[in-house]
């Protein structure tokens, strides 16, 4: 009888919180509270404004999924994604979402915010990728912004190159910051893309700066091989440890609650921000463990 006032409880609820609301509406909440929980003025949200773009589009599969997609929410603590994974392996796949209020760390606030961004499929996804499906389902994003300084600072002023050049006073390049992405997406299975820009007082195309942007970046990632797991050109990052030496994400920020302080590991994912340090350069591949069984005579 408890069961069934829950699971009454629970559609009202979702019900009553996602009627009327549009996606903009929607992803807009899921920002101010990952804003929140992260407590940093540093974060990209426009990374985490695509992940949660795509993943309204695309729900997560919680029948299938190993965790990382749930972790690029940004919405679960570690022990919430362990939870729902070790609930999974007990009980076996997920029927109905209902499901999630007999999960211990998750209450109707967490399934709230994850709701309009999981699904449940008893089929696994193919990650058997043709080039012309790629190409076809595949996502293209070009983004462009200029960010003018609209007060008037002294250190843009225009002066003479000898008196530039004779003072640490003023910059060599404008105050505009400009930003710019290409990037091409299947799934979360393959990304491929570069991003420019350039700080407000840097020189753009002239100067120090001949080749336009003071930062670049690029990279190609594909995961969900048969026996590697993930392959990383350009730049990556690597999440795994507990640890601030080889850990290149953003954590929750200190909270009272001792769930958050933990953190799941990615091994091994595409880097597509403006952060000039939480990345890696280079080549990286991670692959499937395999477990060998020997059975000896009964």
């Amino acid at each position: 009888m408890r069961s069934l006032v829950l699971t009454i409880g629970l559609v009202v609820f979702c019900v009553a919180s996602l009627f009327g609301q549009d996606k903009t509406e929607i992803i807009q909440q899921r920002i101010e509270f990952i804003s929140e929980r992260y407590q940093s003025e540093n974060i990209d949200l426009t990374n985490i404004i695509e992940q949660l773009n795509y993943f309204y589009q695309n729900p997560i599969n919680l029948n299938d999924t190993d965790g990382s997609e749930l972790e690029d929410l940004g919405l679960l603590t570690t022990i919430q994604i362990s939870d729902l994974i070790r609930h999974r392996k007990l009980f076996g796949k997920f029927i109905t979402l209902y499901e999630l209020q007999s999960l211990t760390f998750w209450d109707l606030e967490t399934i709230q915010l994850v709701r309009p961004f999981v699904r449940v499929d008893d089929k696994l996804d193919n990650i058997h990728i043709s080039l012309k499906e790629a190409l076809r389902q595949g996502k293209f994003d070009v983004f462009l912004r200029f960010q003018p300084t609209v007060e008037k600072k002294a250190g843009y002023a225009k002066v003479s190159d000898s008196v530039r050049a004779a003072s640490n006073n003023y910059y060599y390049g404008n105050s505009g910051h400009y930003y710019t992405r290409f990037r091409y997406t299947y799934k979360t299975n393959i990304s491929i893309g570069f991003t420019g820009e350039k700080d407000p007082g840097e020189q753009f195309f002239k100067g120090a700066q001949k080749n336009g942007f003071d930062f670049y970046s690029a990279h190609a990632f594909f995961k969900g091989g048969k026996y590697i797991r993930g392959v990383a050109l350009g730049d990556y990052q690597v999440q795994i440890g507990q640890g601030i030496g080889f850990w290149s994400s953003y954590a929750f920020g200190k909270t009272a609650d001792i769930a958050t302080s933990k953190r799941t590991a990615v091994p091994l994912k595409a880097y597509t921000s403006v952060d000039e340090n939480r990345f890696m350069r280079g080549a990286a591949g991670e692959e499937i463990p395999f477990v060998k069984t020997l059975q000896g005579p009964m």
